[in-house]
């Protein structure tokens, strides 16, 4: 399948499900089986570029089927800062062709991507939320560690911590989803139904933890693409809502979220800090986010496609 620079992911679904077909992170217009029929379905956001999601790597719900997006590309057609139209893939520029799949935003301006696509898994989606009041925290947590550091592959959860005023306060909202039907699925989530499911759509200041399979990411080496961090078993981001025009309330709130993060990082396990790039805040150093083993092979790179640093928006790898 290939896709123009501009192509949103909303504008590939209705295609990909009528043809049966199915992307990494993308799940097709099926027919969803659902314990609560949310308003606001929780997961890979459609308004967003296609090619630019692959480029942060584009992780998702079927990563552990298939592996994370950029895993599905198999060439880019972009202008690069000297003004060329090149092809970057495994058999042309194939060094541009390991940059651009993880470090891509700092190397040209991609006009079409090319993707395998893959049979579609199943029919029918198992898609099931749950509410919790906060003090259920201990026992998810402990229902997420029965699964240590892998769950099954048609398997994932994103997990929203929030506050609505509208349904009395602080609340916990688990999402599921299994690439199945539901005999399959629901023997997962025995442990969560003891929980009240409600309709609703969320919105303000929310914490996510993503909770995505793994097999088919860990089954691509480590050094086959710049991005580095295929071990991650848990993504965490914070989203808050609050008048930005209170400058005091901003510092106040960034110094709180750079705490957080803080705690969560030296909590992780990792030796080193491990962000996926389309999650990071714009302060962090170039190793926590390419890896200080792939920056010397990344700054070459630059050097050789774009020495002036035409496209130094996001990130910039200074050569």
């Amino acid at each position: 399948m290939t896709v123009g620079g501009a192509v949103r992911i909303r504008e590939i679904l209705g295609p990909l499900g009528e043809a049966h077909k199915e992307l990494p992170n993308l799940l097709p217009c099926q027919k969803y089986l659902k314990y609560v029929n949310d308003e606001q379905a929780i997961g890979s956001q459609s308004c967003v570029g296609m090619v630019g999601t692959t480029l942060g790597v584009g992780v998702g719900r079927y990563n552990g089927l298939h592996g994370m997006l950029l895993d599905s590309l198999v060439s880019v057609r972009m202008a690069i800062a000297a003004g060329n139209i090149v092809t970057a893939s495994a058999m042309e520029n194939p060094e541009l062709f390991w940059g651009i799949r993880g470090a891509g935003f700092n190397y040209g301006t991609m006009l079409e991507a090319t993707y395998s696509l893959y049979d579609e898994t199943a029919p029918l989606v198992l898609n099931a939320d749950f509410l919790f009041a906060p003090k259920a925290s201990q026992a998810i947590l402990e229902y997420f560690k029965t699964f240590g550091n892998s769950l099954p592959a048609k398997l994932s959860f994103i997990v929203l911590a929030t506050y609505s005023p509208t349904m009395g306060g602080s609340i916990i909202i688990v999402n599921a989803v299994y690439a199945g039907f539901q005999a399959e699925g629901a023997k997962y989530l025995y442990p969560l139904f003891g929980a009240s499911p409600l309709r609703q759509k969320l919105g303000g200041t929310v914490y996510f933890i993503e909770f995505f399979p793994k097999q088919a990411v860990e089954a691509v080496p480590s050094s086959a693409t710049a991005y580095p961090w295929r071990n991650i078993t848990v993504h965490i981001l914070l989203n808050f809502a609050y008048d930005a025009t209170n400058s005091q309330l901003d510092h106040r709130i960034n110094d709180f979220a750079q705490s957080a993060r803080k705690n969560f990082s030296d909590a992780s396990g990792f030796s080193q800090p491990e962000l996926y790039v389309a999650y990071g805040h714009g302060d962090e150093d170039l190793g926590t986010l390419y890896s200080a083993e792939n920056l010397p092979r990344l700054k070459s790179l630059k050097a050789a496609w774009d020495p002036k640093n035409v496209y130094g928006y996001d990130y910039p790898i200074i050569p």
